[in-house]
């Protein structure tokens, strides 16, 4: 079976819901993963737009995530799951900085890590 990485909150290819934005309540969403490749003992999670207009900006990175958890809840923040500093200089979930137009692509990637 494939590694298998998604959300509840939104479907692929639709529209981020506004509470996920710093229009909204600037919260992480949900995210659930399944079949990570035998052998995984870490996952890295990174949300990134690549549409932004200085180029690629990073959202969020959260690591050394138990590839068995099964997924983050909505919400998560500092101090739940260990988290690099983003673009915005927060370690943390922080969407803030996107403007509000249409047509923007977030790509939501996990990595698993092994040694």
């Amino acid at each position: 079976m494939a590694f298998l990485l998604e959300t509840a909150a939104f479907a692929p290819g639709n529209s981020i819901p506004e509470k996920y934005t710093g229009y909204g309540r600037n919260i992480a969403p949900p995210l659930a993963w399944r079949n990570p490749p035998r052998g995984t003992e870490s996952l890295v999670l990174i949300v990134e737009d690549h549409d932004a207009p200085v180029g690629t900006v990073t959202h969020w990175a959260a690591y050394d995530l138990d590839p068995d958890a099964g997924g983050l809840p909505e919400a998560t923040r500092e101090g739940d799951v260990a988290q690099a500093v983003n673009d915005m200089g927060h370690a943390r979930f922080d969407a803030r900085s996107l403007p509000k137009v249409t047509g923007r692509t977030a790509i939501i990637s996990a990595w698993q890590l092994w040694t």
